[in-house]
């Protein structure tokens, strides 16, 4: 009896180490939750930006103007847009007008200034 007894216990033990439902399996398990987990957060905060963000594109004309401005180059009237080219750079930082701006322009090492008039 006590050794039928031992061998039922070996089994169990060894079925909730290795098993299919064993330690490790339970481990692995957990990890990828808590991974699923993290992601979801994740996405959630993400999705909470773009909605705000879209919220913000269809209520505000001046967060449209921004990003036509930014991404797009739009110039008001009166406004100059300069495009530079790569090239030789100037020694020394380069002075900017606190009127300018950056917009996108061709070119992979173009910048664009816009320059109220």
């Amino acid at each position: 009896m006590r050794l039928l007894f031992s061998l039922l216990t070996a089994i169990l033990i060894a079925n909730a180490l290795v098993g299919e439902r064993g330690l490790p399996a339970t481990l692995e398990i957990r990890r990828a939750h808590r991974e699923l987990t993290a992601a979801i957060a994740a996405l959630r905060a993400e999705n909470a930006r773009l909605q705000h963000e879209a919220e913000r594109l269809r209520n505000d004309p001046a967060a449209i103007e921004g990003l036509a401005r930014g991404n797009l180059g739009f110039v008001r009237p009166g406004e100059r847009l300069f495009i530079v080219t790569g090239g030789g750079a100037p020694a020394g930082p380069e002075p900017r007008p606190a009127s300018s701006h950056r917009a996108a322009a061709s070119g992979a090492d173009a910048e664009g200034l816009i320059v109220s008039d």
